[in-house]
Formats: C-alpha cells, sequence, structure tokens
C-alpha cells in the first residue's frame, strides 16, 4: 500500500489554509507533494516511451503509403514528436497544478504557487512572493 501524506499534510480547501503555516508543516507539505509527484509519474514516462515506439514504428509505414522521401518522413517524425511532447506537457503541468491544491500549496490570498523557487522565498520571507501576505507563522 503506498505511503499516503499524514492528516495534517492535507489541506482542507483548494485555496490554502486559512491560518498561516508552521515552517515544519510547510517543508512536511513539500515533501509529501514532491513524492506523491515523484511516485505518481511512472506512467507519464511509460506515454512517453508507447508514444515514440508507436511513432517510429509508423513512421516507415506512412511514408511508404504517402510516398514520402526520407526528408518528408523526418518532417512526420518531428511533427508528432513535437505533438507527443506537447500533450505531455500539459498533462504534467495540470498534474503539477492539481497536486498543489491537494497538498495546499497555494497562496490563501492570491493563489499563486508556493512550490519550487517560491518555497524558497516562502522559507526566508514567511511570506508570499506575488501579494506579500503572510504564509508562514510568525514564530515558525
Amino acid at each position: 500500500m503506498p505511503d499516503r501524506p499524514a492528516p495534517d499534510a492535507t489541506p482542507t480547501s483548494s485555496a490554502g489554509p486559512a491560518e498561516p503555516f508552521t515552517r515544519a508543516e510547510f517543508v512536511a507539505r513539500l515533501d509529501a507533494c514532491a513524492r506523491e509527484l515523484y511516485r505518481n509519474s511512472w506512467d507519464q514516462w511509460a506515454w512517453v516511451v508507447a508514444g515514440l515506439a508507436a511513432f517510429l514504428g509508423g513512421v516507415p509505414y506512412v511514408g511508404i503509403r504517402l510516398a514520402l522521401s526520407a526528408a518528408g518522413s523526418l518532417l512526420l517524425v518531428c511533427v508528432a514528436a513535437a505533438l507527443l511532447s506537447a500533450a505531455l506537457l500539459g498533462a504534467w503541468h495540470r498534474r503539477v497544478y492539481c497536486h498543489l491544491d491537494r497538498f495546499g500549496l497555494r497562496c490563501p490570498g492570491c493563489g499563486a504557487s508556493l512550490s519550487g523557487s517560491a518555497a524558497e522565498s516562502v522559507l526566508v520571507t514567511k511570506r508570499c512572493g506575488e501579494c506579500g501576505r503572510r504564509v508562514l507563522a510568525a514564530g515558525a
């Protein structure tokens, strides 16, 4: 059974907590979100491998059926790879933002992300880098 975040690591609302986080709670939420994203990313890589195999396997067939030259087949591969990349990046972007909401890693004031470089800023200043609202408790 996969590890689940502690009950205090999940928010009560998607906008973030009404009260500022303690430093320990904020770091625990960051860690839990990163662990879950890492654990659940294997299916994204499975789609990448399956998509590349399908495109590379299908290009010679499509090239022959459409009587494309080698350059035309290469162009077809590039277009297909670009479309696959765009679709996968869109899916990853949605997944990351859903996890930010789930773990309450958004500013309760403006909804900005509190992960990545913004998390470093929050740990130093205790405030959202976008709107300046206090995110960490004063004694944290």
